[in-house]
């Protein structure tokens, strides 16, 4: 049986599927922490965070703390270098999913953020 955020993952990654983006990585870890989804659409790389509620009660931006923020700065720079992808524009993405509604916001960070 899949877990509450797998399950939340499953459904950004179809949902992003929908709307043309390729699915470069998922679950990224580094020692700075993990990128849920890294997707790649046109020239942009989009690192996005899903988080999955059951109910509206707490808007999810708000555990987008500046912590969090910058340690996924941190493990995209080490994506880019790993994987040599510095010419690409980066964006951070959000994709909040309540019971069966899928909401992304797009760019709601970017990388000179901390």
């Amino acid at each position: 049986m899949k877990s509450t955020g797998q399950l939340g993952e499953l459904m950004a990654v179809n949902y992003l599927r929908t709307q043309q983006f390729l699915i470069l990585q998922q679950n990224f870890r580094t020692r700075f922490g993990e990128l849920d989804i890294i997707a790649k659409k046109d020239n942009s790389i989009h690192i996005v965070e899903v988080k999955f509620q059951t109910s509206p009660i707490i808007n999810s931006a708000y555990k987008l703390n500046k912590n969090k923020r910058r340690r996924m700065i941190q493990s995209t720079q080490v994506f880019m270098d790993q994987f040599k992808l510095n010419h690409y524009f980066y964006q951070f993405d959000l994709i909040e999913i309540v019971k069966e509604t899928i909401q992304h916001k797009k760019n709601i960070f970017n990388l000179n953020d901390v």
